[in-house]
């Protein structure tokens, strides 16, 4: 049935990441969003209701949101600086120095909305199992 990161990966190709459009990002998070996804990467795994998925891929998405908004300038100068003191800016970079490399860090990451039910956490795809039986 389902899709899982495999069939991902070849939408999202690492070589090809420009071949995934506006239109496919919304198409699969309208397929995602409201599907309980559970990470399969922590001690303690945890459940979370999906939001959808990020345009990017996890080795470009910023871990902060704030920063996108920014112009180039000031959020490149940003990130320098916290690449300088050696502060993951990417989710891929994140879950390297945590947990482990991604192998797929060409997808997408998973979104969820954390409990003040404003900020948004980002899931590499790899890290998460999405359970489709508690989808509509």
């Amino acid at each position: 049935g389902h899709a899982g990161p495999k069939d991902f990966s070849r939408a999202w190709r690492a070589d090809g990441a420009d071949d995934v459009t506006p239109e496919d990002v919304t198409r699969v998070s309208s397929l995602l969003d409201g599907a309980v996804f559970t990470t399969r990467h922590l001690y303690k795994n945890q459940a979370h209701f999906c939001r959808g998925v990020t345009s990017l891929a996890a080795a470009h998405q910023l871990l902060f949101p704030d920063l996108e908004a920014l112009p180039e300038a000031p959020r490149e100068s940003v990130l320098a600086a916290a690449r300088a003191a050696r502060f993951p800016t990417t989710v891929a970079e994140y879950h390297s120095a945590k947990h482990a490399p991604l192998l797929l860090p060409h997808l997408p990451c998973l979104i969820a909305i954390a409990k003040d039910g404003a900020t948004p956490l980002y899931f590499p795809l790899e890290a998460c199992k999405i359970d489709w039986s508690a989808h509509h």
